[in-house]
């Protein structure tokens, strides 16, 4: 990517942040955005993940006339999921389809995750945050074109010629972010074998940033792991599905790859590339039952080769060049996994699983903090301090509550977005930050050594009462901890700030 087409990507998502309901950060150091919804719900998605998604919307009739019903004066679409996904299900294409735009409707996008796109990451966003993905989208496509848009979140040129203009940036972009190892003309080398890997840390060091920058440049599926997912999900399984013939419908089943047969695939396609399998929150999910089978693939020493189901199988062998009979790992292939073991509701790993895997800790450095300050009401006064220094001193009081280091504040815990203006501070720090602290850390009696009882005759025995004293300017830090933050902030008076 030209250094022109990072500045005007950097430039077009900076000023329309300011007008959106969404932050997007690109700062230019890999190939993914950081998003953030108002309610400060954050994603990292790729441009690798956008790329494919507008590539299986292009090569898809169906999709294009179920988008082409969201620009007409009485929409078909109802809104509604189970209907909108009846709706599409029974769409009939006997010529191409030509788009012209695309109006945003939340379930629709939606229907598009579960049926059309193929990309993991795409089908969790669409389906979990689909205005957020429609947004990032929409973004692509008006920076491709060169075109400002009306209202981002709501509606996008989508004619095949934008559809295809936004492709060609993407892959200038990611071509651009990527780092070619083998020059032109040079024998292909021999793939060393890559370790399946855990990274390991606290909230915000880092963890998935840095596997971003490791993969850089090569094939990768993506998955999230959530407590109700099951070995049929992450490998595949056979799954109905209607097909259409003529006026005539009718149920059929096929087997519907995981993302480990995905990766699995694709690193037998791609013989002389590495392939990653880029795990999120591991944790989350009973691991060892999800990998099944599969867990004996991961012992690093051995090169064990293990039966499958004949569904499996059969598509397996019918998308790779040379046929198998039973699975083990390509060399090409590897497993990497994030485990932030301080978050709620996880599922501890146990130690015969978790010694297959390396494991690389993300420790904090406030050197590589955020970049961004914050302002702390203190008593008769705002202390503006820079975040690195505020995460600092509150894990100083946590360490000293004997608080494990995997439940302190990470030097990312808070993003670019998060940081990018003064609301965007007040609000990140009162209910992203703060409700960590008291629903997460200090639940368990100790929410008064690091914040007030009481402040401006109020008591502050709830969240509610915590949230209020601080958008009132009101002091909400313990003296020592307010000290500490005199002593390194400046202050300001409360009327100049």
């Amino acid at each position: 990517m030209s250094q022109m087409q990072m500045q005007q990507l950097q430039t077009q998502n900076n000023k329309w942040n300011a007008t959106s309901d969404f932050s997007v950060t690109f700062s230019g150091t890999g190939s993914f955005f950081e998003t953030q919804n108002s309610r400060g719900k954050g994603h990292d998605i790729s441009f690798q993940c956008i790329l494919q998604s507008l590539k299986d919307l292009q090569g898809s009739d169906r999709a294009k006339k179920f988008i082409i019903y969201t620009v007409q004066t009485l929409t078909p679409i109802k809104n509604n999921q189970e209907q909108d996904q009846l709706l599409f299900n029974g769409i009939n294409v006997a010529t191409p389809v030509q788009c012209t735009e695309w109006r945003y409707f939340e379930k629709m996008v939606r229907v598009l995750g579960v049926s059309v796109l193929s990309h993991p990451r795409a089908q969790v966003v669409a389906q979990e945050q689909s205005k957020l993905f429609f947004n990032v989208v929409s973004r692509i496509m008006h920076v491709a074109i060169n075109q400002e848009p009306a209202d981002l979140g709501e509606v996008m040129p989508f004619s095949d010629q934008d559809i295809q203009a936004a492709i060609d940036f993407l892959e200038q972009v990611i071509a651009g972010c990527t780092i070619s190892l083998t020059p032109e003309g040079a024998d292909v080398p021999i793939l060393e074998r890559k370790k399946n890997t855990i990274y390991l840390g606290a909230p915000g060091t880092g963890k998935s940033y840095l596997i971003e920058q490791d993969t850089a440049g090569c094939l990768k599926v993506r998955t999230v792991f959530h407590p109700d997912l099951q070995y049929s999900d992450f490998v595949g399984s056979l799954r109905p599905r209607m097909v259409s013939a003529g006026e005539t419908q009718s149920i059929s089943y096929e087997f519907r790859p995981g993302p480990f047969t995905r990766a699995f695939v694709q690193a037998k396609k791609n013989q002389h590339q590495h392939v990653y399998l880029i795990i999120e929150e591991i944790n989350r999910a009973p691991a060892a039952a999800v990998f099944g089978d599969l867990f004996q693939l991961l012992d690093p020493d051995s090169t064990y080769e293990i039966d499958i189901d004949p569904d499996m199988l059969d598509y397996i062998n019918v998308h790779i060049p040379e046929r198998i009979e039973k699975l083990t790992l390509p060399d090409n292939l590897a497993i990497l996994a994030t485990m932030n073991s301080s978050d709620q509701g996880v599922s501890a790993l146990d130690t015969a699983f978790k010694r297959r895997w390396a494991i690389k800790y993300m420790p904090i450095d406030y050197t590589k903090a955020t970049p961004g300050k914050l302002l702390i009401p203190v008593n008769d006064a705002i202390c503006e301090i820079e975040w690195a220094d505020f995460a600092k001193i509150i894990n100083e009081k946590l360490m000293v509550l004997g608080v494990p280091e995997d439940r302190l504040l990470g030097h990312r815990f808070l993003s670019i977005g998060d940081l990018v203006d003064e609301p965007s501070a007040h609000d990140t720090l009162c209910y992203k930050l703060f409700v960590y602290l008291w629903e997460d850390v200090l639940r368990h009696g100790k929410r008064h050594t690091v914040f007030v009882t009481e402040s401006g005759g109020n008591i502050l025995s709830t969240f509610g009462n915590l949230a209020q004293a601080f958008s009132s300017r009101l002091p909400v830090f313990e003296s020592s901890v307010e000290e500490s933050i005199r002593a390194v902030g400046t202050l300001k008076p409360l009327d100049e700030a």
